[in-house]
């Protein structure tokens, strides 16, 4: 059961009665989407519910259904195959102060209904989290302590997500328009595939309209890993099953684990996977790989050990190639 957690938001004391035994938990739930979640069993007791909205309690192949202001009366309805698949982004930060405001509302802007959206701070030191709390109606989880570093913050944000897909949007990217995630849900229920990707512009870390790169994927084609291709992180759109099949980020690579879960997932186990020919995100210059090109060399050598750890052999130039292949990138922009 995902836990809802973040300030400012509705507490409901649910008494949730088993047969074998009785157990009593606060939920703190947001105010802006229905909300999913799977009680102990059988009977739902609710007291001085005074919600804004309609709660649906999921339980095997029934829900119980509260509409918005009553108080605690339940009807008891099938659940819905055609309910639109929920979506969670996952943002890791620290002291992202600077930036961590317009990622926010480039996600509070998308017209698409069904978002759950966590940020994890590493523990920032500057007003990270004093931003975050004006935006409780639009974060439905905040979690801040110290990790391990971005993949571990990553990690952790994949473990609370419920939604049935997960996408990672870096505390200094943003989503291009209001339009992406109604685009990658088409995607999904169009070519059933259990990954969707889109192209990525770099912008200048001052003026986010100034691009720099313009990362255009192209078609998913598996052989392309042996060229050094990757589709862009940030754009990346993967059904939670996936993860819970094939695993989360290795925190044994500093740099390259997005990388070596993308192969890992696109290459090794071949999941499926559609392109979106749309630009679906920009990324502020100065990433973890992108710093500069001696921290990318330095980074080429855990691309090569990405396949070492999978027991796959890429060919003797496809981590020669994978660097150069930006090099295009900084003239598509251009044209």
């Amino acid at each position: 059961m995902s836990p809802f957690a973040h300030a400012n938001t509705i507490k409901h004391n649910l008494l949730i009665t088993n047969k074998k035994k009785i157990c009593q938990k606060i939920f703190k739930i947001n105010t802006r989407n229905p909300v999913f979640i799977s009680p102990c069993e059988l009977t739902l007791s609710l007291q001085n519910l005074r919600e804004t909205r309609n709660v649906i309690f999921q339980s095997g192949q029934s829900s119980l259904f509260i509409p918005k202001h009553t108080k605690g009366q339940a009807l008891l309805v099938p659940r819905t195959k055609n309910r639109r698949m929920k979506i969670s982004i996952v943002t890791p930060a620290f002291n992202s102060a600077k930036t961590i405001r317009h990622t926010i509302e480039s996600v509070a802007r998308q017209t698409y209904p069904n978002v759950e959206y966590i940020i994890v701070d590493g523990g920032s030191h500057d007003a990270t989290a004093r931003i975050v709390a004006q935006y409780s109606d639009v974060v439905d989880i905040f979690i801040s302590e110290p990790d391990r570093g971005v993949y571990d913050a990553m990690n952790k944000g994949i473990r609370a997500a419920s939604g049935d897909v997960i996408a990672i949007l870096n505390s200094d990217d943003f989503y291009t328009h209001a339009h992406v995630l109604e685009q990658i849900a088409n995607s999904f229920q169009e070519s059933g595939a259990d990954s969707v990707y889109g192209n990525l512009q770099y912008v200048d870390q001052h003026n986010p309209h100034q691009v720099i790169r313009h990362w255009e994927s192209g078609a998913f084609q598996r052989q392309s890993f042996l060229a050094g291709w990757m589709p862009p992180h940030p754009a990346f759109f993967v059904k939670r099953t996936v993860y819970q099949r094939y695993g989360l980020f290795n925190l044994s690579l500093k740099s390259s684990a997005d990388y070596e879960l993308m192969l890992r997932f696109l290459y090794k186990h071949q999941v499926s996977a559609a392109y979106v020919s749309d630009v679906l995100v920009r990324m502020r210059t100065g990433g973890l790989s992108n710093a500069t090109w001696l921290h990318r060399w330095r980074a080429n050598r855990e691309d090569r050990l990405a396949w070492k750890i999978n027991g796959i052999n890429p060919r003797f130039y496809t981590t020669i190639l994978k660097p150069f292949r930006k090099l295009h990138q900084f003239y598509n922009h251009l044209y």
